[in-house]
């Protein structure tokens, strides 16, 4: 395989979402999402909420997994009930470089797709830090 592509859905889990009573939606959107890209690309799903780490709920691979994993979103506890947006845009950049890295093929793009109903409000990764992530 000449290229490989990557992709990693990150779900806001804070508890702005999970009070919300939009999960359902949710849950619908991710599955819809993974179902079109996986017949092109590794996809995995992660989680996340005010925590410093991201949660994953389905790895790279192929089938569907993340599809599956999808529906177990419901049953996500958020441990912090703000939002770490910055902080897990990080994490997740960090997943997809590692996956990248561990590719065979000789050329590697990486995806990156944030479902998010707001802004940062952990504020434990200042936007200059998001930023300088980008350019390294």
């Amino acid at each position: 395989m000449a290229a490989q592509h990557h992709t990693l859905l990150l779900i806001d889990l804070s508890g702005s979402v999970t009070g919300s009573g939009d999960v359902p939606v949710i849950q619908e959107a991710a599955r819809s999402f993974a179902e079109r890209v996986q017949k092109y690309q590794k996809v995995a799903l992660y989680a996340f909420d005010g925590s410093v780490q991201i949660y994953p709920i389905a790895g790279f691979g192929a089938g569907g997994g993340v599809a599956a994993g999808a529906q177990h979103l419901g049953a996500f506890k958020a441990r912090d009930p703000s939002t770490n947006l910055n902080g897990a845009v990080i994490e997740g950049i960090k997943v997809l470089r590692h996956q990248m890295r561990s590719s065979a093929a000789a050329l590697t793009f990486g995806t990156l797709v944030v479902f998010t109903d707001g802004s940062d409000r952990a504020h434990r990764v200042t936007r200059e830090q998001l930023e300088k992530e980008y350019e390294n």
